[in-house]
């Protein structure tokens, strides 16, 4: 009697057991609460600071859209060489949102809790990018 094994199938990539994915949904998430409208602009002074904030709160969130599916893809591709640009393109948007994230907490002062917590999450977005970074460059 010959017994015949069934085919392995290669098991699905989670993305949500991500670390990195999941910290740009989250940063995504915050991102977006934020230029929903609920930015405090009573905290502000004048009405440039208030422009400024809002226009901050867009760019970050327009930043942020597509940031988790670069991560994804990267995540996901076999091929080094675009592994290296997925890698590249993210830390550079991942740069620039911890960058504006941190503009935006000094434009409140500290003085609103939603903007602290979106540039605590884009500091930690970026130690994780970098964390990723390195284990993707020690596997090759």
């Amino acid at each position: 009697m010959k017994i015949v094994q069934e085919p392995q199938f290669k098991q699905s990539f989670d993305m949500k057991r991500h670390a990195l994915y999941n910290e740009a949904m989250d940063l995504f998430t915050l991102s977006r609460k934020l230029s929903n409208g609920n930015l405090q602009h009573s905290i502000l002074n004048c009405p440039s600071e208030k422009e400024l904030a809002t226009n901050l709160s867009e760019f970050i969130s327009h930043t942020a859209l597509s940031l988790p599916m670069s991560i994804a893809e990267a995540a996901v591709t076999a091929d080094y060489s675009k592994k290296l640009y997925f890698q590249k393109h993210i830390e550079e948007r991942v740069s620039q949102l911890s960058k504006l994230c941190k503009k935006l907490e000094v434009l409140y002062r500290n003085r609103c809790h939603s903007v602290q917590q979106l540039a605590h999450k884009a500091h930690k977005l970026e130690a994780g990018f970098k964390k990723w970074s390195l284990q993707l460059t020690s596997q090759n």
